[in-house]
Protein backbone atom coordinates (compact mmCIF):
# COMPACT_ATOMS: atom_id res chain seq x y z
CA UNK A 1 0.00 0.00 0.00
CA UNK A 2 1.44 3.38 -1.03
CA UNK A 3 2.38 5.71 1.81
CA UNK A 4 0.12 8.76 1.94
CA UNK A 5 2.19 11.94 1.89
CA UNK A 6 -0.36 13.73 4.06
CA UNK A 7 1.00 11.92 7.10
CA UNK A 8 4.41 13.54 6.52
CA UNK A 9 2.75 16.93 6.37
CA UNK A 10 0.88 16.34 9.64
CA UNK A 11 4.17 15.37 11.34
CA UNK A 12 5.79 18.60 10.13
CA UNK A 13 2.79 20.56 11.38
CA UNK A 14 3.16 19.00 14.82
CA UNK A 15 6.86 19.92 14.89
CA UNK A 16 6.69 23.58 13.96
CA UNK A 17 3.66 24.21 16.16
CA UNK A 18 5.35 22.58 19.17
CA UNK A 19 8.24 25.03 19.02
CA UNK A 20 6.50 28.19 17.85
CA UNK A 21 3.39 27.95 20.02
CA UNK A 22 5.58 26.91 22.95
CA UNK A 23 7.82 29.95 22.58
CA UNK A 24 5.03 32.44 21.88
CA UNK A 25 2.52 31.43 24.53
CA UNK A 26 3.27 28.37 26.67
CA UNK A 27 6.51 29.80 28.03
CA UNK A 28 5.18 33.32 28.51
CA UNK A 29 3.92 32.58 32.01
CA UNK A 30 7.51 31.88 33.14
CA UNK A 31 8.67 35.37 32.14
CA UNK A 32 6.00 37.11 34.26
CA UNK A 33 7.77 37.16 37.62
CA UNK A 34 11.27 37.93 36.19
CA UNK A 35 9.86 40.89 34.26
CA UNK A 36 7.85 42.10 37.26
CA UNK A 37 11.05 42.13 39.32
CA UNK A 38 13.37 43.56 36.66
CA UNK A 39 11.14 46.34 35.37
CA UNK A 40 9.27 47.12 38.61
CA UNK A 41 5.77 46.70 37.16
CA UNK A 42 2.59 44.83 38.07
CA UNK A 43 1.36 41.51 36.73
CA UNK A 44 -1.33 43.22 34.68
CA UNK A 45 1.33 45.39 33.04
CA UNK A 46 3.29 42.32 31.97
CA UNK A 47 0.14 40.67 30.67
CA UNK A 48 -0.22 43.58 28.23
CA UNK A 49 2.58 41.96 26.23
CA UNK A 50 0.67 38.75 25.58
CA UNK A 51 -2.48 40.80 24.99
CA UNK A 52 -0.66 42.93 22.43
CA UNK A 53 0.63 39.77 20.76
CA UNK A 54 -2.78 38.21 20.44
CA UNK A 55 -4.34 41.44 19.16
CA UNK A 56 -1.56 41.75 16.61
CA UNK A 57 -2.05 38.13 15.64
CA UNK A 58 -5.77 38.67 15.24
CA UNK A 59 -5.15 41.62 12.93
CA UNK A 60 -2.70 39.63 10.79
CA UNK A 61 -4.64 36.35 10.64
CA UNK A 62 -7.09 37.39 7.88
CA UNK A 63 -4.17 38.42 5.68
CA UNK A 64 -2.33 35.17 6.45
CA UNK A 65 -5.43 33.16 5.55
CA UNK A 66 -5.81 34.92 2.21
CA UNK A 67 -2.11 34.62 1.35
CA UNK A 68 -2.25 30.86 1.93
CA UNK A 69 -4.45 30.68 -1.17
CA UNK A 70 -1.84 32.52 -3.28
CA UNK A 71 1.70 31.89 -1.95
CA UNK A 72 3.37 28.51 -1.26
CA UNK A 73 2.68 27.74 2.36
CA UNK A 74 6.27 26.72 3.10
CA UNK A 75 7.37 30.24 2.13
CA UNK A 76 4.87 31.75 4.56
CA UNK A 77 5.85 29.42 7.42
CA UNK A 78 9.59 29.97 6.94
CA UNK A 79 9.12 33.73 6.72
CA UNK A 80 7.07 33.74 9.90
CA UNK A 81 9.68 31.60 11.67
CA UNK A 82 12.54 33.97 10.81
CA UNK A 83 10.55 37.03 11.87
CA UNK A 84 9.61 35.33 15.14
CA UNK A 85 13.24 34.44 15.87
CA UNK A 86 14.33 38.03 15.26
CA UNK A 87 11.65 39.20 17.67
CA UNK A 88 12.76 36.79 20.40
CA UNK A 89 16.39 37.92 20.02
CA UNK A 90 15.35 41.57 20.35
CA UNK A 91 13.29 40.72 23.45
CA UNK A 92 16.46 39.40 25.07
CA UNK A 93 18.01 42.86 24.57
CA UNK A 94 15.04 44.88 25.89
CA UNK A 95 15.76 47.63 28.39
CA UNK A 96 12.14 48.40 29.28
CA UNK A 97 8.82 46.58 29.35
CA UNK A 98 7.31 48.79 26.63
CA UNK A 99 9.91 47.44 24.20
CA UNK A 100 8.87 43.86 24.95
CA UNK A 101 5.22 44.80 24.49
CA UNK A 102 6.01 46.41 21.13
CA UNK A 103 7.90 43.31 19.95
CA UNK A 104 5.09 40.99 21.01
CA UNK A 105 2.58 43.18 19.18
CA UNK A 106 4.56 43.12 15.92
CA UNK A 107 7.26 40.53 15.24
CA UNK A 108 6.01 37.83 17.61
CA UNK A 109 2.45 38.31 16.36
CA UNK A 110 3.59 38.11 12.73
CA UNK A 111 5.51 34.90 13.38
CA UNK A 112 2.57 33.28 15.11
CA UNK A 113 0.05 34.34 12.46
CA UNK A 114 2.08 32.92 9.57
CA UNK A 115 3.90 29.96 11.14
CA UNK A 116 1.72 28.41 13.84
CA UNK A 117 -1.83 27.15 14.27
CA UNK A 118 -3.50 28.48 11.12
CA UNK A 119 -0.78 27.07 8.89
CA UNK A 120 -1.00 23.67 10.59
CA UNK A 121 -4.78 23.61 10.33
CA UNK A 122 -4.76 24.65 6.67
CA UNK A 123 -2.31 21.85 5.85
CA UNK A 124 -4.41 19.31 7.75
CA UNK A 125 -7.69 20.32 6.12
CA UNK A 126 -6.22 20.35 2.59
CA UNK A 127 -4.72 16.87 2.95
CA UNK A 128 -7.68 15.33 4.86
CA UNK A 129 -10.82 17.18 3.67
CA UNK A 130 -13.14 14.31 4.61
CA UNK A 131 -11.66 13.88 8.12
CA UNK A 132 -11.20 17.43 9.31
CA UNK A 133 -11.67 16.83 13.04
CA UNK A 134 -9.34 13.83 12.99
CA UNK A 135 -6.59 15.63 11.03
CA UNK A 136 -6.82 18.88 13.00
CA UNK A 137 -6.79 16.83 16.20
CA UNK A 138 -3.48 15.30 15.12
CA UNK A 139 -1.76 18.44 13.86
CA UNK A 140 -2.91 20.36 16.95
CA UNK A 141 -0.88 17.96 19.04
CA UNK A 142 2.00 20.28 18.23
CA UNK A 143 0.60 22.84 20.65
CA UNK A 144 0.17 20.12 23.28
CA UNK A 145 3.64 18.72 22.70
CA UNK A 146 5.11 22.19 23.02
CA UNK A 147 3.24 22.61 26.29
CA UNK A 148 4.81 19.39 27.62
CA UNK A 149 8.43 19.86 26.56
CA UNK A 150 8.84 23.65 26.60
CA UNK A 151 8.02 24.44 30.29
CA UNK A 152 10.81 22.20 31.67
CA UNK A 153 13.18 23.55 29.03
CA UNK A 154 12.26 27.17 29.80
CA UNK A 155 12.55 26.76 33.56
CA UNK A 156 15.93 25.05 33.12
CA UNK A 157 17.26 27.81 30.88
CA UNK A 158 15.73 30.50 33.11
CA UNK A 159 17.28 29.03 36.24
CA UNK A 160 20.74 28.50 34.75
CA UNK A 161 21.15 31.40 32.33
CA UNK A 162 18.50 34.03 33.12
CA UNK A 163 15.62 35.15 30.92
CA UNK A 164 17.75 37.10 28.44
CA UNK A 165 20.09 34.27 27.45
CA UNK A 166 17.18 31.83 27.60
CA UNK A 167 15.37 33.79 24.88
CA UNK A 168 18.51 33.89 22.73
CA UNK A 169 18.78 30.10 22.93
CA UNK A 170 15.11 29.59 22.09
CA UNK A 171 15.46 31.80 19.00
CA UNK A 172 18.37 29.71 17.74
CA UNK A 173 16.50 26.49 18.45
CA UNK A 174 13.43 27.41 16.39
CA UNK A 175 15.50 28.51 13.38
CA UNK A 176 17.75 25.45 13.31
CA UNK A 177 14.91 22.93 13.61
CA UNK A 178 11.91 24.47 11.85
CA UNK A 179 13.32 26.03 8.69
CA UNK A 180 14.88 22.98 6.98
CA UNK A 181 12.04 20.60 7.84
CA UNK A 182 9.28 22.96 6.71
CA UNK A 183 11.07 23.87 3.48
CA UNK A 184 11.49 20.22 2.53
CA UNK A 185 8.08 18.79 3.45
CA UNK A 186 5.33 21.41 3.99
CA UNK A 187 3.06 21.93 0.95
CA UNK A 188 -0.54 21.61 -0.19
CA UNK A 189 -1.54 18.50 -2.20
CA UNK A 190 -1.10 18.42 -5.94
CA UNK A 191 -3.73 17.10 -8.32
CA UNK A 192 -4.39 13.39 -7.77
CA UNK A 193 -2.57 13.20 -4.43
CA UNK A 194 -5.58 13.25 -2.09
CA UNK A 195 -6.56 9.99 -0.44
CA UNK A 196 -10.05 8.60 -1.20
CA UNK A 197 -12.67 9.86 1.29
CA UNK A 198 -13.77 7.48 4.02
CA UNK A 199 -17.50 7.08 4.30
CA UNK A 200 -19.28 5.23 7.09
CA UNK A 201 -22.88 4.42 7.89
CA UNK A 202 -22.70 6.93 10.71
CA UNK A 203 -21.81 9.79 8.39
CA UNK A 204 -23.66 12.99 9.13
CA UNK A 205 -24.87 14.52 5.83
CA UNK A 206 -24.32 18.17 5.07
CA UNK A 207 -27.25 19.98 3.55
CA UNK A 208 -26.94 21.29 0.02
CA UNK A 209 -26.38 25.01 -0.31
CA UNK A 210 -26.07 27.65 -3.00
CA UNK A 211 -22.94 27.74 -5.08
CA UNK A 212 -20.59 30.68 -4.90
CA UNK A 213 -17.16 31.77 -3.81
CA UNK A 214 -16.64 32.65 -0.17
CA UNK A 215 -15.17 36.12 -0.37
CA UNK A 216 -14.16 37.93 2.78
CA UNK A 217 -17.12 40.28 2.48
CA UNK A 218 -19.56 37.38 2.07
CA UNK A 219 -18.16 35.55 5.09
CA UNK A 220 -18.39 38.70 7.22
CA UNK A 221 -22.07 39.03 6.33
CA UNK A 222 -22.88 35.42 7.17
CA UNK A 223 -24.82 34.82 10.39
CA UNK A 224 -23.12 31.50 11.15
CA UNK A 225 -19.70 33.15 11.11
CA UNK A 226 -20.69 35.51 13.92
CA UNK A 227 -22.37 32.74 15.92
CA UNK A 228 -19.19 30.67 15.77
CA UNK A 229 -16.98 33.60 16.70
CA UNK A 230 -18.95 34.72 19.74
CA UNK A 231 -19.79 31.28 21.14
CA UNK A 232 -16.15 30.17 20.99
CA UNK A 233 -14.90 33.49 22.36
CA UNK A 234 -16.45 32.93 25.79
CA UNK A 235 -14.83 29.61 26.80
CA UNK A 236 -11.58 30.64 25.11
CA UNK A 237 -11.23 33.81 27.19
CA UNK A 238 -11.62 31.68 30.32
CA UNK A 239 -8.90 29.16 29.62
CA UNK A 240 -6.44 31.77 28.33
CA UNK A 241 -6.89 33.66 31.60
CA UNK A 242 -6.16 30.47 33.53
CA UNK A 243 -3.18 29.45 31.41
CA UNK A 244 -1.25 32.72 31.50
CA UNK A 245 -1.91 33.33 35.22
CA UNK A 246 -1.08 29.77 36.27
CA UNK A 247 2.55 30.38 37.27
CA UNK A 248 1.95 33.50 39.40
CA UNK A 249 -1.15 31.88 40.93
CA UNK A 250 0.91 28.81 41.80
CA UNK A 251 3.52 31.03 43.46
CA UNK A 252 0.73 32.68 45.45
CA UNK A 253 -0.34 29.22 46.65
CA UNK A 254 3.24 28.55 47.78
CA UNK A 255 4.20 26.05 45.07
CA UNK A 256 7.83 25.92 43.92
CA UNK A 257 8.71 26.90 40.32
CA UNK A 258 9.22 23.24 39.41
CA UNK A 259 5.75 22.43 40.73
CA UNK A 260 4.28 25.27 38.68
CA UNK A 261 6.07 23.93 35.60
CA UNK A 262 4.53 20.53 36.31
CA UNK A 263 1.05 22.11 36.40
CA UNK A 264 1.63 23.68 33.00
CA UNK A 265 2.90 20.37 31.66
CA UNK A 266 -0.16 18.53 33.04
CA UNK A 267 -2.41 21.16 31.49
CA UNK A 268 -0.70 20.64 28.14
CA UNK A 269 -0.52 16.85 28.42
CA UNK A 270 -4.27 16.70 28.97
CA UNK A 271 -4.78 18.48 25.66
CA UNK A 272 -3.07 15.64 23.80
CA UNK A 273 -5.84 13.13 24.32
CA UNK A 274 -8.46 15.87 24.24
CA UNK A 275 -7.63 16.96 20.71
CA UNK A 276 -8.00 13.39 19.43
CA UNK A 277 -11.19 12.81 21.40
CA UNK A 278 -12.99 16.02 20.50
CA UNK A 279 -11.77 15.97 16.91
CA UNK A 280 -13.14 12.49 16.25
CA UNK A 281 -16.35 13.25 18.14
CA UNK A 282 -16.94 16.34 15.98
CA UNK A 283 -16.42 14.23 12.83
CA UNK A 284 -19.02 11.65 13.90
CA UNK A 285 -21.75 13.50 15.81
CA UNK A 286 -23.33 16.93 16.07
CA UNK A 287 -20.29 19.13 16.85
CA UNK A 288 -22.32 21.15 19.34
CA UNK A 289 -22.11 18.19 21.76
CA UNK A 290 -18.30 18.20 22.08
CA UNK A 291 -18.48 22.00 22.32
CA UNK A 292 -20.74 21.74 25.38
CA UNK A 293 -18.57 19.04 26.96
CA UNK A 294 -15.44 21.16 26.48
CA UNK A 295 -17.15 24.22 27.98
CA UNK A 296 -18.31 22.20 30.98
CA UNK A 297 -14.75 21.01 31.67
CA UNK A 298 -13.46 24.57 31.59
CA UNK A 299 -16.27 25.88 33.77
CA UNK A 300 -15.81 23.20 36.43
CA UNK A 301 -12.11 23.99 36.69
CA UNK A 302 -12.84 27.68 37.12
CA UNK A 303 -15.16 26.87 40.01
CA UNK A 304 -12.63 24.65 41.83
CA UNK A 305 -9.39 26.53 41.24
CA UNK A 306 -10.10 29.83 43.09
CA UNK A 307 -10.84 27.93 46.31
CA UNK A 308 -7.06 27.75 46.87
CA UNK A 309 -6.93 23.94 46.84
CA UNK A 310 -3.94 21.75 47.58
CA UNK A 311 -1.52 20.63 44.93
CA UNK A 312 -3.30 17.34 44.00
CA UNK A 313 -6.56 19.20 43.34
CA UNK A 314 -4.68 21.81 41.30
CA UNK A 315 -3.21 19.01 39.19
CA UNK A 316 -6.72 17.71 38.54
CA UNK A 317 -8.04 21.18 37.72
CA UNK A 318 -5.15 21.80 35.32
CA UNK A 319 -5.84 18.48 33.60
CA UNK A 320 -9.58 19.18 33.33
CA UNK A 321 -9.23 22.66 31.88
CA UNK A 322 -6.53 21.38 29.54
CA UNK A 323 -8.91 18.69 28.32
CA UNK A 324 -11.71 21.20 27.78
CA UNK A 325 -9.58 23.82 26.07
CA UNK A 326 -8.17 21.24 23.66
CA UNK A 327 -11.64 20.57 22.27
CA UNK A 328 -12.44 24.08 21.08
CA UNK A 329 -10.15 24.34 18.06
CA UNK A 330 -10.90 20.94 16.45
CA UNK A 331 -14.63 21.54 16.90
CA UNK A 332 -14.59 25.02 15.36
CA UNK A 333 -12.47 23.69 12.48
CA UNK A 334 -15.07 21.02 11.77
CA UNK A 335 -17.86 23.59 11.89
CA UNK A 336 -15.98 25.86 9.49
CA UNK A 337 -15.27 22.95 7.17
CA UNK A 338 -18.91 21.86 7.23
CA UNK A 339 -20.23 25.31 6.47
CA UNK A 340 -17.62 26.78 4.12
CA UNK A 341 -15.64 23.89 2.57
CA UNK A 342 -11.94 23.04 2.55
CA UNK A 343 -11.00 25.41 -0.28
CA UNK A 344 -12.13 28.45 1.72
CA UNK A 345 -10.92 27.08 5.05
CA UNK A 346 -7.81 29.26 5.34
CA UNK A 347 -9.70 32.43 4.52
CA UNK A 348 -12.58 31.71 6.92
CA UNK A 349 -10.39 30.48 9.78
CA UNK A 350 -8.22 33.55 9.30
CA UNK A 351 -11.36 35.52 10.17
CA UNK A 352 -12.50 33.23 13.01
CA UNK A 353 -9.16 33.03 14.84
CA UNK A 354 -9.22 36.76 15.73
CA UNK A 355 -12.04 35.88 18.14
CA UNK A 356 -9.61 33.53 19.88
CA UNK A 357 -6.96 36.26 19.72
CA UNK A 358 -9.35 38.67 21.42
CA UNK A 359 -9.94 36.06 24.12
CA UNK A 360 -6.21 35.52 24.60
CA UNK A 361 -5.67 39.27 24.82
CA UNK A 362 -8.49 40.13 27.20
CA UNK A 363 -8.50 37.10 29.50
CA UNK A 364 -4.98 37.29 31.00
CA UNK A 365 -5.02 41.08 31.37
CA UNK A 366 -8.48 41.18 32.93
CA UNK A 367 -7.69 38.41 35.39
CA UNK A 368 -4.33 39.97 36.25
CA UNK A 369 -6.01 43.34 36.86
CA UNK A 370 -8.75 41.77 39.02
CA UNK A 371 -6.14 39.93 41.05
CA UNK A 372 -4.06 43.11 41.52
CA UNK A 373 -7.18 45.00 42.57
CA UNK A 374 -8.64 42.41 44.95
CA UNK A 375 -5.48 40.62 46.10
CA UNK A 376 -7.00 37.27 45.16
CA UNK A 377 -7.59 35.09 42.12
CA UNK A 378 -11.09 34.08 43.31
CA UNK A 379 -12.93 36.70 41.28
CA UNK A 380 -10.24 36.71 38.59
CA UNK A 381 -11.37 33.27 37.38
CA UNK A 382 -15.11 33.01 38.16
CA UNK A 383 -16.08 36.24 36.38
CA UNK A 384 -16.18 34.34 33.07
CA UNK A 385 -18.75 31.72 34.10
CA UNK A 386 -21.93 33.70 33.22
CA UNK A 387 -20.64 34.46 29.72
CA UNK A 388 -19.79 30.79 29.18
CA UNK A 389 -23.30 29.75 30.19
CA UNK A 390 -24.82 32.30 27.82
CA UNK A 391 -22.61 31.10 24.95
CA UNK A 392 -23.58 27.48 25.54
CA UNK A 393 -27.25 28.45 25.37
CA UNK A 394 -26.67 30.50 22.23
CA UNK A 395 -25.02 27.51 20.56
CA UNK A 396 -28.10 25.43 21.40
CA UNK A 397 -30.64 27.93 20.11
CA UNK A 398 -28.90 29.70 17.25
CA UNK A 399 -26.99 26.82 15.64
CA UNK A 400 -29.94 24.40 15.55
CA UNK A 401 -30.34 23.14 12.02
CA UNK A 402 -27.62 25.35 10.52
CA UNK A 403 -24.87 22.76 9.97
CA UNK A 404 -23.78 23.07 6.38
CA UNK A 405 -26.55 25.44 5.44
CA UNK A 406 -24.17 28.18 4.40
CA UNK A 407 -21.66 26.07 2.49
CA UNK A 408 -21.23 26.32 -1.26
CA UNK A 409 -22.40 23.20 -3.05
CA UNK A 410 -18.86 22.18 -3.95
CA UNK A 411 -17.89 21.95 -0.27
CA UNK A 412 -16.94 18.42 0.83
CA UNK A 413 -19.71 16.38 2.38
CA UNK A 414 -19.56 15.56 6.06
CA UNK A 415 -17.97 12.13 6.29
CA UNK A 416 -17.21 10.04 9.34
CA UNK A 417 -13.78 8.68 10.12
Amino acid sequence: MRWYYGWNVLAVGVLFQALIVGICFTCFTFWVNPWVEEFGVGRADVMIAVAASTIGTGVMMPFAGRLMERIPIRVLICTGTVVLAIGVVLISKAAALWQIIALYATLIAFGYAFAATLAGQALAVRWFPSRIGFAVGIVSQGSSLGGVIMPPLCTFLLGHYGWRDANMMLAGLVVVIVLPVVWLFARFPREGELEPPRVSRQAVPVAAAPRGEWTTARVMKDRIFWILGVTFLCPAISYYAFQQNLAPFSAELGFRPQAAAALVSVFSAATIGGRFLFGMMADRIDPRIPYWIASACIGLSLVVTPLHPGYPVMLGAAALIGLGSSGLMPVVCVMVGQNYGSAAFGRVMGLVIPFFSLAAAAGPVLSGAVRDGTGSYVYAFVIYLPAMAAAAFAMLVMMRGTAGSAAPADAPAKLAV
